[in-house]
C-alpha cells in the first residue's frame, strides 16, 4: 500500500483489517490472540506440526524433521541458545544419523496408522533417500547448540519393546533385526561416549546428561535464546504441538527444570550411576 495509506492506520484514523493484522502478527512473531485476550492468562496459542488431514504418514515424517531443522537454524548464531530435552524416546541428536533406525521407526508409524492398507514387511520398505539427507542436515544444525538431555531409565527398553512387537507380527526377518541391534549398540556407544565426555563429537558443542528415577508420560522440550523461545510437547508419537507464548514457555521450563533437580547429572561426572545406566540399556538391547 502507500504510505500515506499505512500512515491513516498507524494514526488510527483507518482501522487494519484483518488480513493486514495476520500479515503484521506473521511478520513480527507473535499472536494476535496475545492481542485479542490481552486481559487474561487463560489463554496460549499452540501450533500442531502435521495437518490431521495429511493422508502420507511419510511426508509428515519429513515435514517434522524440516521443522525441527528450521527451529535450529534460527537459533544457530545466538550464544546465549540453550536447548532442553526431556524424553521418553530414543533422542533425535544421536538417531538421525542411523538408517536402520529410522527405516524402522517410519514402518512403524506407517503400520501403526495406515490400518489394513499396509501390507509391506519391513524388508519390502524402502527408505527414500530425501529422508537421511534432511535428518542429516537437522543433525548438523542441532549439535551446533548447547544442550541438555533428561531421559528415564527404560529409554531404550521402550524402543526394543516395538521392534519385539513387529517382529512377533513376522513383519521383520532375522537379518533385518540384526542391523537394527547393531546400530542401537553403536548410538548408545556413541551416547556413552559423549556423556563422558560432555561434547558432541562432530561439533565440540557442551551436552549434558542427566538420568530421571522418573518416568515420563511423554516427551518435553525447550529452546530459549536471547530473543527467542519456544517449547514442544510430544504427541501421537510422530507429531508435537509447539508455542513461542511466553505463558507456555515459561511452564514448560519449570517442568523440565524440576526433572532436573530430581535427576542425576552423568556428563563428566556420576560414573558409577552412569555405568549403571547404560549397562541397563545393553541388557534391553541383547533382548533382541
Amino acid at each position: 500500500m502507500s504510505k500515506e495509506a499505512a500512515y491513516r492506520r498507524l494514526r488510527g484514523e483507518i482501522p487494519f483489517s484483518l488480513e493486514e493484522a495476520v500479515k503484521i502478527t506473521h511478520k513480527l512473531n507473535f499472536s494476535l490472540d496475545n492481542i485479542i485476550f490481552s486481559n487474561t492468562r487463560d489463554f496460549s496459542k499452540f501450533s500442531v506440526s502435521v495437518s490431521a488431514h495429511n493422508p502420507s504418514p511419510l511426508r509428515d515424517y519429513v515435514s517434522v524433521i524440516q521443522k525441527i531443522k528450521n527451529a535450529y537454524i534460527r537459533f544457530e548464531s545466538d550464544e546465549e541458545a540453550v536447548y532442553y530435552n526431556a524424553s521418553n524416546v530414543l533422542p533425535n541428536s544421536f538417531f538421525l544419523k542411523y538408517e536402520q533406525l529410522t527405516k524402522f521407526r517410519i514402518f512403524k508409524m506407517m503400520f501403526q496408522q495406515m490400518v489394513g492398507s499396509y501390507q509391506q514387511t519391513f524388508s519390502e520398505f524402502e527408505l527414500p533417500e530425501d529422508v537421511m539427507v534432511i535428518q542429516k542436515e537437522c543433525l548438523y544444525e542441532s549439535e551446533k547448540i548447547k544442550t541438555n538431555f533428561i531421559w528415564d531409565e527404560h529409554t531404550f527398553g521402550s524402543f526394543v519393546k516395538n521392534i519385539s512387537y513387529i517382529k512377533k507380527l513376522n513383519l521383520i526377518d532375522d537379518f533385518s533385526l540384526k542391523l537394527i541391534k547393531e546400530e542401537l549398540n553403536s548410538m548408545m556407544n556413541e551416547i556413552e561416549q559423549a556423556s563422558i565426555s560432555g561434547k558432541f563429537k562432530s561439533s565440540g558443542q557442551d551436552v549434558y546428561m542427566y538420568i530421571s528415577p522418573i518416568i515420563f508420560d511423554t516427551s518435553y522440550s525447550y529452546l530459549k535464546g536471547e530473543k527467542y523461545q519456544i517449547c514442544s510437547v510430544g504427541l501421537y508419537d510422530l507429531n508435537y504441538i509447539s508455542s513461542l507464548e511466553p505463558d507456555a514457555c515459561a511452564h514448560c521450563q519449570r517442568w523440565i527444570e524440576s526433572l532436573i533437580r530430581h535427576s542425576i547429572l552423568v556428563s563428566r561426572s556420576g560414573e558409577m550411576q552412569r555405568k549403571a545406566y547404560f549397562q541397563k540399556q545393553k541388557e534391553y538391547i541383547d533382548l533382541l
